[in-house]
């Protein structure tokens, strides 16, 4: 699973040429990881170290396309179909070891529709039982209906990757707060409907982690513009970037 955890935590140490790996078992119940540097993120991170169980892997002839379709888990759910892109379906694991989260329900089926509006109009019509991040102008309406809408303050803040290569307008930190102070952050709480906090970090700043930041993350476009002009940007010297994201996922739902 290093594959999937690589990308996610790179101060992990992981080269696959050399096979140099930054984990080991020291006993049965300890596992020791370490960094190529300190990483104030680990404990944030630590979440995304998948493990796969190796005797359902060994159970299926080592075919990771097998284990796909079943694969083992330590939830109260236990999954009997997968078809790509459609479905899911999942049983009660009857042989959960803690009986106090035997699932009440006979079956569960999840579905995607990336899509807000088509996952909120899939609610209305009775299609679905439960949907997650509805479409923000629908709240009212959902409300209106007798829906019972949940929510959570929880850190799930995706970081733009900026692009560091010689000649990159991001080199110049006054360009990057500038860009963050340039962010009109209430209405983005606004588009969502009131559902979102402003992000001041990758963490709330009522966290223990948050720590004590010399520069606040805020809206405030007269200090960004100052920025600029100080790095030698301006209304006749524009900071011209080139923006990719990906059109659906969690990040972006």
């Amino acid at each position: 699973m290093a594959s999937l955890v690589n990308f996610r935590i790179p101060a992990i140490i992981y080269d696959a040429n050399t096979n140099a790996k930054g984990w080991k078992k020291v006993d049965d119940y300890t596992v020791e990881f370490r960094t190529k540097s300190p990483d104030s993120f680990f404990p944030y991170q630590v979440c995304y170290i998948l493990i796969s169980s190796p005797a359902q892997f060994e159970k299926v002839g080592g075919d990771w396309q097998k284990y796909l379709n079943e694969p083992s888990g330590t939830g109260p759910w236990k999954m009997t179909k997968l078809v790509p892109r459609e479905r899911a379906e999942f049983v009660p694991f009857k042989e959960h070891w803690d009986p106090s989260r035997q699932p009440k329900l006979d079956k569960v089926i999840t579905i995607p529709i990336p899509e807000p509006n088509a996952r909120t109009n899939a609610l209305l019509a009775g299609e679905v039982d439960w949907i997650e991040a509805p479409a923000p102008d629908a709240i009212p309406r959902l409300e209106q209906e007798g829906m019972v809408i949940s929510s959570n303050l929880y850190p799930h803040v995706w970081s733009w990757h900026l692009s560091r290569v010689e000649g990159s307008p991001w080199n110049d930190i006054r360009v990057r707060k500038a860009a963050n102070l340039a962010i009109d952050r209430e209405g983005i709480i606004e588009l969502l409907g009131g559902y979102a906090r402003e992000a001041k970090g990758h963490v709330s700043s009522t966290d223990p982690w948050f720590g004590e930041p010399g520069f606040e993350l805020k809206s405030d476009p007269d200090a960004a513009a100052k920025l600029l002009a100080e790095a030698g940007y301006g209304p006749d010297k524009p900071v011209e970037v080139k923006v990719l994201i990906s059109a659906s996922g969690s990040g972006q739902m």
